[in-house]
């Protein structure tokens, strides 16, 4: 506070002392009132990282829950896959099996298998497959496959080619069907 004794040689009248401590006064209460905002301030800034703080461990906290269970994720898939010998070996004799059965298939339904079973391979002379009797009879020429080898035949072309033939064609030399 200021004294009597500051102002007195200076020609500093009373009001101007009463005036001045008013000012020291205002200002004491202006820095008083200046540190409590302050005081505030700091205390909502020490509740927000209060609350930072505790929302960067809950952030940390479940960063390492969630990297925990995903390297247990892996663990069991590495467990799942990680196949032991007998696994492989079984697997690899399976499939060697469906590979068999798979080849007495085709084997099966082979050319020479099926020649093997009595049946023929007839072909035309563009060397096409011929699967019918009206196929065969427009192609000048046929080929034969057997299991043992193949042979080449001519077809012969009827005047009638109608399916039934005429009964009296078989007397057509002027023979008669003998009777006994």
């Amino acid at each position: 506070m200021l004294t009597n004794r500051a102002f007195a040689g200076n020609g500093i009248t009373q009001h101007q002392r009463r005036h001045a401590r008013k000012l020291v006064l205002i200002d004491g209460e202006c820095a008083q009132r200046r540190r409590g905002q302050l005081r505030n301030r700091l205390i909502v800034n020490a509740d927000h990282a209060d609350i930072a703080r505790h929302q960067h461990a809950n952030r940390i906290e479940r960063l390492q829950l969630a990297f925990g269970n995903m390297l247990k994720n892996k663990q069991n898939q590495i467990a799942q896959t990680s196949l032991r010998p007998y696994y492989i070996l079984n697997i690899f004799e399976k499939k060697q099996e469906n590979l068999k059965n798979l080849s007495l298939r085709l084997d099966s339904v082979s050319i020479d298998s099926v020649l093997s079973r009595g049946f023929a391979w007839v072909r035309d002379n563009r060397r096409q497959t011929v699967y019918s009797v009206a196929q065969a009879q427009k192609s000048p020429s046929l080929e034969i496959r057997f299991i043992d080898g193949s042979i080449k035949t001519k077809t012969e072309r009827k005047k009638n080619d109608t399916l039934q033939g005429d009964l009296f064609d078989l007397f057509s030399d002027g023979a008669a069907p003998c009777r006994d």
